[in-house]
């Protein structure tokens, strides 16, 4: 027997077990997508096939999706209309993505019933891109060789996590503004996991025509965002056309200090020829007498012995004018290249992870009037409170467009290459990140889905620590246990999700034999604590029973009884023996032991 058969006899179109990465899972998408429909608000993607077309499965109720939700679901997600930050810390397989996705689905819902009120949902979740900025920045040469990994994460900053977000927002919010599309793509939801993404911005259909109405204040704030967080290329051509394309001029002083500068030369060298022309008609001579040295020009001029007083004005006019256009041109060529190259190495300096270099900087910069490269505007330090300006410049500008707040979601911290699940470099990447003045910024909520390593590190770290990251505030989930009845709902879930149109009812106990009893599959789930080993459990049973069974059982010669389980001839082909059961039980168990000891991979 196969377990398609297997499954099919129950009127199972889908192994709902099967699966092993959240991001993947189909089944999950269906469960995600039919959960948390409340205020009228429909899902989309509730009824999809395995192959696209609708229909091939039964449509999910939002109070059977809501079973394989977490308990602490609603303390993680919140009240998306004051979006708060949240801490979460997990082992692997315990569904910290699948919470993710859950998260991004609410936001979707928000999102759809308050469009004046949107959240935008920030994944800061790859962090291979910044993790190697970092080090290719931070890395050196010393005696010992080259530094490592360790060395560079352990100068991460808080700093650097604001400007990779800000770094993932801009780039994306230039491009609808230079396109003049909302960059939303088509609206509405398709198959399964075809849901709406939060983190994709919806400018609407005339992001410019917005943009040209926000106030001088705002439009500035957009300039200095694209400024630095723009992608590297073409940056400072980007910035002139935004600029021309949202209404902002160069000031008018700073057009006459160019003129000036370019052409001021012009009035000292005419005045000076006119006053020459004028003085070798009235002396009757080209030139003075050399013998007679400084007194003899003076004296030329018209401003020795009897003093003439349009000589006077017209070399008052030389002199200043000659005076004026060097001193704009020692301003414009000299104190502002000095002040502008010192500008754009600092903030070179600072900006660590968006890829960029120095002369894209200064291409961007150089777009910038001067006037608005001081004051603090620009990240030329390390201060935490320059970045959290940006964050409220970003604010601003997208609360033009709908978007009252921000949700950064950190997840899969342990990937990267670079840190491969290494305790200490994640500690040094996630620890700048709990600082409670950042969790607790208005409009912008941080959740962290952490693995469960960095909660031991945690309990190791000073009461000042403590101190600072407020803990006791950031609604922390310490450890995302699952319980065996939390994890027999979830697989019963699972079940009626792959359920066929039409099709009865099926729990996870009938597809045991009566001997097993729910208790003791229960118990056994109890065992495996997270759902990815529970469901690895399941489908083990599954596929160890039909490896042991004939396959030419027909399903057929099984007749339904009353209390619609399947039943008399047969039956027990399509039943899970106690042996297999607890075969595969005692097997599991030993899997666990053996992976927290790290004598086996997986």
């Amino acid at each position: 027997m196969t377990p398609t058969s297997f499954l099919e006899h129950w009127g199972i179109v889908e192994n709902p077990f099967r699966a092993e990465e959240a991001r993947q899972d189909s089944v999950l998408a269906r469960l995600v997508a039919a959960g948390g429909r409340r205020g009228g608000v429909a899902a989309t993607g509730l009824s999809v096939g395995l192959d696209g077309g609708d229909g091939a499965v039964a449509s999910v109720s939002a109070s059977l999706a809501s079973r394989a939700q977490h308990n602490d679901y609603e303390k993680v997600v919140g009240d998306l209309r004051r979006p708060s930050s949240a801490v979460v810390f997990g082992e692997k397989g315990s569904g910290k993505t699948t919470l993710r996705l859950q998260i991004q689905h609410a936001v979707t819902l928000h999102n759809q019933s308050e469009p004046q009120n949107k959240v935008l949902l920030i994944a800061h979740d790859d962090l291979t891109a910044f993790l190697e900025r970092l080090h290719a920045r931070l890395v050196r040469q010393t005696r010992k060789g080259q530094t490592t990994p360790t060395d560079s994460f352990k100068q991460t900053r808080l700093v650097d996590h604001l400007d990779a977000v800000l770094g993932n927002v801009v780039p994306r919010l230039v491009d609808a503004l230079l396109e003049n599309s909302s960059g939303a793509g088509a609206a509405g939801g398709g198959g399964a996991g075809m849901m709406n993404d939060p983190s994709v911005l919806d400018l609407g259909p005339e992001p410019r025509r917005v943009a040209r109405g926000l106030d001088k204040q705002t439009r500035r704030d957009l300039l200095i965002l694209q400024a630095v967080y723009d992608r590297a290329d073409s940056a400072g051509e980007r910035l002139h056309a935004l600029r021309r394309g949202i209404g902002v001029r160069r000031p008018v002083t700073e057009f006459v200090e160019w003129a000036v500068a370019r052409v001021g030369w012009l009035v000292p060298v005419f005045t000076l020829v006119w006053i020459y022309q004028t003085r070798r008609v009235a002396t009757g001579r080209d030139y003075p007498d050399g013998t007679t040295g400084f007194l003899g020009w003076r004296e030329w001029i018209g401003l020795g012995g009897t003093v003439e007083s349009s000589s006077v004005a017209w070399t008052t006019v030389f002199f200043a004018s000659l005076l004026i256009w060097l001193l704009i041109v020692i301003k414009r060529w000299w104190v502002h290249r000095l002040m502008f190259n010192r500008s754009t190495r600092k903030v070179f300096k600072q900006v660590r992870v968006t890829g960029r270099s120095e002369r894209s900087f200064a291409a961007s910069l150089h777009e910038l009037p001067a006037g608005w490269r001081g004051g603090g505007a620009l990240p030329v330090n390390d201060a935490e409170a320059t970045r959290l300006a940006m964050v409220q410049r970003l604010r601003r500008v997208l609360r033009a467009y709908g978007y009252a707040g921000m949700l950064v979601v950190v997840d899969r911290v342990d990937e990267p290459a670079l840190i491969a699940g290494d305790v200490e470099r994640m500690r040094s990447v996630v620890w700048p990140l709990l600082s409670n003045g950042y969790l607790q910024q208005e409009g912008l909520a941080t959740k962290l889905l952490l693995p469960i390593e960095l909660r031991h590190a945690l309990l190791r770290e000073s009461a000042a620590f403590f101190q600072q990251a407020r803990l006791d505030k950031q609604n922390v989930v310490e450890q995302l246990n699952w319980t065996g009845p939390m994890l027999y709902d979830l697989c019963d879930a699972r079940l009626a999700a792959c359920r066929a149109p039409g099709a009865e009812a099926v729990t996870l106990s009938a597809l045991f034999e009566a001997e097993v009893g729910r208790e003791a599959i229960v118990e056994a789930l109890e065992t495996m604590r997270q759902p990815r080993d529970a469901f690895k459990m399941i489908y083990q049973c599954i596929s160890e029973h039909c490896a042991r069974t004939v396959g030419s059982v027909s399903a057929a010669a099984v007749e339904v009884t009353g209390d619609g389980e399947k039943g008399a001839e047969g039956a027990s082909a399509f039943r899970i023996s106690k042996a297999v059961f607890d075969e595969v039980r005692k097997a599991q168990a030993e899997r666990l032991r053996q992976l927290a000891m790290g004598v086996r991979p997986v």
